[in-house]
């Protein structure tokens, strides 16, 4: 039957990480933990809004978290968003398929202070 409606695409897409660090001074102390949350832009169907979280983890005490902190989320953030860039080019570089072809619209790189990823 030619009448049947597709299933609505997914509104949203979660990805977790946690990295652990090797050959850096206090590298046994702490992880870190990367949340991107891919959501479906409400003002253009073909858009979507990227918004990605870290944390810094200890899982063991140091005198130096807060350096480790500060260090470990600018390093990180410049990782992230050469991973958003190269994931940006990539689609744009895609052969168009079928369905409609999406664009990453925006970025939003959140350092939080939330509880460890689970």
């Amino acid at each position: 039957n030619g009448d049947e409606e597709e299933a609505p695409a997914p509104v949203r897409c979660i990805m977790a990480m946690t990295v652990e660090m090797e050959g850096i001074p206090f590298s046994d102390c702490f992880n870190v933990q990367i949340r991107w949350v891919v959501t479906r832009s409400k003002e253009a169907e073909d858009k979507l809004n990227v918004q990605v979280g870290l944390h810094v983890n200890f899982v063991k005490q140091t005198v130096l978290a807060g350096k480790i902190r500060s260090g470990t989320s600018e390093e990180t953030t410049k990782a992230q968003l050469s991973l958003y860039q190269a994931v940006t080019r990539a689609i744009i570089n895609a052969k168009p398929t079928a369905s409609k072809s999406m664009r990453l619209a925006r970025l939003s790189l959140v350092v939080t202070k939330a509880a460890p990823i689970a």
